[in-house]
């Protein structure tokens, strides 16, 4: 739902859910919907202005998410060599 609403410019109606996703993926809850929600709260950021909002939020992503989740390489190719 919240894929379609970022089609449409209505993901600000989907924000609290989002939230949840990613909150339960903070927890060990199914990481890869909280990785795309987490994308999806940055674009929301990114289209509405919200600079410190979407500061954090690629943060998080790139620091909890990128190398957290894969067993075959040790990070993520976009966030540079460690």
């Amino acid at each position: 739902m919240a894929i379609a609403g970022a089609y449409v410019d209505r993901l600000g109606g989907c924000a609290e859910g989002l939230h949840r996703v990613v909150a339960g993926g903070r927890r060990g809850e199914n990481i890869a919907a909280a990785i795309d929600a987490l994308f999806l709260l940055g674009n929301h950021a990114w289209l509405t202005g919200q600079w410190a909002q979407l500061r954090l939020t690629a943060r998080e992503g790139l620091d909890r998410w990128t190398c957290a989740t894969s067993t075959t390489t040790r990070c993520w190719s976009g966030r540079g060599s460690s």
